[in-house]
């Protein structure tokens, strides 16, 4: 095994660390009660629906990464093969764009909600005033270009960083889980009317068309995540078997994981909680147990938690966004020295690249609200705001994807049947009627905050402006730059040398998944003489030789020469 590649194992390890935290539960003060759009008890569902359309959606990632170019670029990848040039490179920097609302997410909820929630001996509110998101997120912004400069120490300096981060992470959560549990069956236990879940279903169980979209986007995004961490395909060892395998290994123990997590934290806090109930956890414990020590210990531990959290999460986006960039700069969607890999496949300048631009929308998303916030005195907008504009996102790179699999399967050029095709076509309803409830309330927001500027809303109506600005700037930049600067490449291109271009299009063609094929077909072999052993048939029953035979044909036909040696070496191992 080559330490500079991914195993399976470490895929999926890898992808459920940069997909699963604890900082989602910043979330449900919001969703909880917190808001007029909140939806109570509902979250449990809600929650469960977005884990069954994520993993939906991670099918579809799936079965295309079977029968496409295995390299770098996953959604770009399908989406230039099957949609042609301009979407490809719209979806890409979409895919692309979404990155650095990701890493303020990460920076936001590393710094600011722990620092600046009131009730907790770290809050820092009463030093700095209005002003105190802006330190903290000048704070924050500094440690994670740190932990992004990770990348550049090479592959296995990346892998040891990123273990230490993910042992401190795990090992503060758990201690995080059980004082959960412990509130979780104290408060269970209790009388009727003290029971959390109780009071939940029957004081906050409200439920509206706005509501629902809200509160789905801003949860969506804690499952997505899988259509960024599949992007190394270079850097993964049989990228073609392990990546499809990986994401639906990550989706599933990723929805449990938020599942049980969401259950147990709601049944344990009651609405005395503030928007960081990590940290209260333990204040909680230690005035149950008049040991106000477990308070402060505990906060530290969260602390710790959060900073590894995002610091791990810094790091793995360091290594991702190359990946999404280089096949961008191959193809000449930017500049070509941007796809120049070393010899582990990192593309450092692209990685240069990538916190240049962090530091640019960390400007936009963080300190320009910042300073808003200090100026008037109320907050920009929320962490619920933000992880629902992720969410929209993702929802229409995904939307896409879903299009792009059954278009294969109306033209019979990938396997499907009639369930897969009408669960897509419910996938593709479903998030398209989620975007259009996104943009819906923006647009009603913005026209609400210009009918009544004697009322301003700091907060939400900062929100609805930067949302829509943000994506009209993110689309508006894709084109031009396809016009205006690939094009003119494009066509050069094409008058000097066509047979660059042709080069350049073979890639993206749909590949022979014969391997994939010919493996289950083993499979199907193997089980059936272990089946007929035990059923007690002789070892020279009638169909072993004419078995044997076929499986022999079948190593034979095997595209990887490796692995046909080790299936050679076992049949002769087993006759």
């Amino acid at each position: 095994m080559s330490s500079q590649k991914f195993t399976l194992r470490e895929l999926v390890w890898y992808g459920f660390n940069y997909m699963v935290g604890v900082t989602f539960t910043a979330v449900f003060y919001s969703l909880v009660w917190g808001s007029k759009d909140a939806i109570g008890i509902n979250l449990l569902w809600v929650m469960a629906l977005g884990g069954l359309v994520a993993t939906g959606c991670a099918m579809c990632f799936a079965k295309l990464s079977k029968i496409h170019n295995a390299d770098n670029g996953a959604a770009y990848i399908y989406t230039r093969t099957q949609l042609g040039k301009f979407m490809g490179w719209v979806i890409s920097f979409l895919q692309y764009m979404c990155l650095p609302i990701i890493v303020v997410s990460q920076i936001m909820s590393m710094v600011r909600i722990n620092f600046n929630s009131p009730g907790t001996f770290l809050f820092l509110g009463d030093y700095f005033g209005n002003w105190t998101g802006l330190a903290l997120d000048l704070f924050g912004i500094t440690i994670y270009m740190i932990a992004s400069m990770v990348i550049f120490l090479g592959i296995k300096k990346f892998k040891k960083f990123l273990k230490m981060a993910i042992y401190i992470k795990w090992s503060s959560t758990i201690l995080l889980i059980l004082g959960v549990l412990v509130l979780f069956f104290m408060n269970i236990f209790s009388s009727t009317e003290g029971n959390n879940l109780v009071n939940l279903a029957r004081d906050h169980s409200t439920l509206s068309v706005t509501s629902f979209a809200t509160a789905f986007a801003s949860t969506f995004f804690f499952y997505a995540g899988f259509e960024t961490y599949i992007t190394v395909g270079k850097n993964v060892e049989k990228p073609e078997k392990n990546i499809a395998r990986s994401i639906i290994y990550v989706m599933l123990i990723t929805t449990v994981f938020y599942l049980f997590t969401t259950f147990i934290f709601m049944g344990a806090f009651s609405e005395a909680f503030n928007k960081n109930p990590n940290i209260q956890v333990f204040s909680f414990l230690g005035n149950d147990w008049n040991m106000k020590t477990i308070g402060y210990v505990g906060a530290f531990i969260m602390l710790f938690c959060t900073m590894a959290l995002k610091l791990q999460a810094g790091m793995q986006n360091a290594l991702f966004s190359g990946a999404i960039l280089e096949p961008q700069a191959r193809e000449g969607f930017i500049p070509d020295q941007l796809g120049e890999l070393d010899e582990e496949n990192i593309a450092r300048k692209a990685n240069v690249v990538n916190l240049i631009v962090t530091g640019v929308f960390a400007l936009i998303w963080l300190i320009f609200p910042d300073i808003i916030t200090g100026v008037t005195g109320k907050p920009a907008f929320d962490y619920a705001a933000i992880t629902g504009q992720i969410g929209i996102f993702e929802m229409i790179l995904y939307s896409v994807i879903v299009v792009i699999c059954l278009k294969l399967a109306f033209e019979k050029k990938m396997q499907s049947g009639l369930f897969q095709v009408i669960f897509w076509m419910f996938l593709f309803a479903f998030l398209m009627w989620q975007v259009y409830e996104f943009f819906a309330g923006v647009f009603n927001g913005i026209n609400g905050t210009l009918n009544h500027l004697d009322a301003y809303d700091g907060q939400q109506s900062t929100t609805y402006f930067i949302e829509l600005g943000y994506f009209i700037l993110i689309i508006a930049t894709a084109i031009c730059s396809y016009m205006f600067y690939y094009l003119p490449k494009y066509r050069a291109r094409l008058a000097k040398d066509p047979s660059i271009q042709v080069k350049l299009d073979a890639e993206f063609t749909m590949v022979d998944d014969w391997a994939l094929v010919s493996r289950e077909i083993e499979n199907y072999i193997d089980e059936y003489v272990a089946r007929s052993k035990k059923i007690g048939l002789k070892p020279d029953f009638a169909y072993r030789e004419t078995a044997n035979k076929i499986k022999d044909t079948i190593i034979n036909s095997e595209p990887d020469i490796e692995y046909a040696s080790r299936a050679k070496k076992t049949l002769l191992e087993k006759e």
